[in-house]
């Protein structure tokens, strides 16, 4: 009866992550379609570049300067012997047919040439404009790309269409400085806006892929003035949604992508916000909430709750909340920013200082027959998974060994924090064991199928250590797991190993 149960618990608990996977991807893509509506109809741009820190251009420094510094909201680059580049982030292709125009606010000195380098694919030949003479002094600078002479190793070619990079060319003497404010790219002069209130019918997309495929490249094709609105099907599970809005923009780059259960919603919540700068959100003092959470984290491990489940729960919550804010609060995009890296730095702290029962690196044998049973395990889904004929991935030297280490790190948290002190909150190691892994799945969010692993490996690794108190195979079970699934399992089951915001870019 007891394993019913359980069963059925672990059953819909995967159906309920399922949901939040899908519920998450869905707001993540209204939000971003009503954005990029309310834009359209205002007639801005959605491509802005400001100039604030090293994570605002490629590489954190233009390439071939002297010297790249950042102060009072622009980047202040000093020439060296050559040319400099200042390469812009660019997280998608973008249609230049549509976005022609480029406004660049900066202050220069006399004799500064500017060209534009572009990469219509990454992995294409260079396109270069011809350049252009600046004029000394500060003042924002207009011209159409669509009007210069490009090159392509010496060789006149047309203007790109796109651009999957993009890179600002600056020739001056050597030990001039240039400022650069802002650059924006901005729509052609007769770009028909979209009316918001009519409700403009969407593209609905065939479910062939060749169809599909041929309709999109006829979509690009059409009317370059138009905003082509394109309905996203939401059938398939998140990662093929992600992959197939992928496969849209890699076609129509400007395209604004739908997501076909909040079709209605995107709209009115595109109309809630008419202008650009209505989607700016206040930012929230995170200095002082990581001032807060270092300041809780010393009071609960110097004056804990008296009562020990009370004690052990204060504890499971201190030692979570940073990932838990970082991860489920959409917080961490890829990159840690300082206040991100204090908050996990005291966690950590936190979690190494705390008191636990006594554990072992080692464990029995069978033991460790059953921590690699889940490997094992692993692999056979991967197998079954795996399409034919599409290649493995292929991981870097060493992923191994740095992954063994951070399997290390959460399965301590896991298991020796976590697990063990749910244990004394529930009373019940069935329940400790679910808990525990529930917690593990879902700072795996919104990555569906990772979410299901974690969680079904967490029940194991849970089950594993109450039973050993054995850290060592857990860790190399999680590393073998978490290698074969990525390895074996295509694109449109396990997209990738993201979480938080940075799995649905």
């Amino acid at each position: 009866m007891k394993i019913c149960v359980a069963l059925v618990a672990c059953v819909l608990t995967a159906w309920l992550l399922l949901g939040l996977a899908q519920w998450s991807l869905t707001a993540h893509l209204r939000d971003d379609a009503a954005h990029l509506l309310a834009i359209a109809a205002s007639g801005e741009s959605p491509y802005h570049w400001r100039f604030r820190t090293v994570e605002d251009i490629v590489a954190g420094r233009a390439f071939g300067a002297g010297k790249t510094t950042f102060h009072d909201d622009t980047l202040i680059v000093e020439a060296g012997a050559d040319a400099f580049d200042v390469g812009l982030p660019v997280q998608r292709a973008i249609d230049l047919q549509r976005f022609p125009l480029v406004q660049i606010t900066l202050d220069r000195p006399e004799h500064t040439e500017l060209r534009v380098v572009v990469r219509e694919q990454l992995d294409a030949a260079e396109r270069i404009s011809a350049p252009l003479a600046l004029p000394s002094g500060s003042a924002v600078t207009t011209f159409d790309l669509r009007r210069l002479d490009w090159l392509d190793q010496d060789r006149g070619v047309d203007a790109p269409r796109k651009a999957a990079m993009l890179r600002l060319r600056f020739a001056l003497e050597a030990g001039q400085r240039v400022r650069i404010a802002s650059v924006t790219l901005t729509r052609r002069e007769d770009a028909q806006r979209i009316d918001l209130n009519a409700a403009p019918a969407a593209i609905v997309l065939p479910e062939d892929a060749s169809a599909r495929d041929a309709m999109l490249r006829r979509v690009q094709e059409t009317n370059p003035r138009t905003t082509q609105l394109v309905r996203l099907p939401q059938r398939d599970g998140t990662e093929a949604q992600i992959l197939l809005r992928n496969a849209i923009l890699d076609v129509v780059p400007a395209a604004i992508v739908i997501p076909e259960n909040a079709y209605v919603e995107s709209f009115v919540q595109a109309r809630a916000q008419p202008r650009n700068e209505a989607q700016s959100v206040p930012v929230s003092p995170r200095w002082f909430l990581v001032a807060l959470y270092a300041v809780a984290a010393v009071l609960v491990r110097l004056r804990p709750p008296r009562h020990a489940r009370l004690r052990s729960f204060a504890e499971i919550l201190v030692a979570v909340a940073a990932p838990c804010w970082l991860i489920l609060g959409g917080n961490y995009r890829g990159s840690a920013e300082p206040w991100q890296v204090v908050a996990i730095a005291c966690a950590m702290i936190f979690v190494l200082s705390l008191p636990t029962r006594v554990w072992r690196w080692s464990g029995s044998t069978q033991g460790w027959l059953l921590a690699l049973a889940v490997p094992a395990g692993a692999l056979a889904i991967g197998l079954l998974g795996h399409h034919d004929g599409v290649p493995t991935r292929e991981f870097g030297p060493w992923l191994f060994e740095r992954y063994l280490v951070w399997a290390l790190l959460q399965q301590y948290v896991l298991c020796v924090v976590c697990t063990e002190r749910w244990l004394i909150v529930t009373g019940n190691s069935a329940q400790a064991v679910y808990v525990g892994a529930l917690s593990f799945g879902l700072l795996h969010w919104p990555n569906a199928h990772l979410m299901l692993a974690t969680f079904a490996g967490g029940v194991c690794w849970c089950s594993l250590y109450l039973r050993e108190r054995a850290l060592l195979p857990l860790a190399l079970s999680h590393t073998l797991s978490a290698l074969v699934l990525l390895a074996l399992l295509p694109p449109e089951l396990l997209l990738n190993a993201d979480v938080g915001v940075r799995f649905f870019q």
